[in-house]
């Protein structure tokens, strides 16, 4: 029986995990946690760094005008208009439909 994961030892995993993307079955290997606690562990630690960092780090804009500036701060750094901001990508394995040739093939090979 495994000793019991230590906070430390949570967060490296987690930290690991948000920052290479590896599966929580290669994850499970490294750290010696099987991966159904990784299921468990890595949302918890992500909901506690999360309600630790927001009203520090996350801050969202609350009236218009503060909309307006991160629109026009967009714009001029990115000359995007009308943006408000973008999403780091979070890759999605979808099953490309029939007949759809390399439409649907990203650059890792699905």
């Amino acid at each position: 029986m495994r000793k019991v994961v230590t906070s430390h030892e949570q967060l490296s995993v987690t930290l690991r995990h948000l920052a290479t993307g590896k599966s929580k079955q290669s994850l499970g290997y490294a750290y010696w946690i099987s991966p159904n606690l990784l299921s468990r562990i890595i949302p918890e630690v992500c909901e506690a760094l999360y309600q630790m960092l927001h009203t520090s780090h996350l801050k969202l804009p609350q009236t218009e005008d503060e909309w307006r500036r991160v629109q026009a701060d967009y714009n001029n750094e990115w000359q995007f208009p009308n943006c408000m901001g973008a999403l780091d990508g979070k890759r999605v394995l979808i099953g490309k439909p029939a007949k759809s040739g390399s439409i649907y093939y990203d650059y890792k090979s699905n």
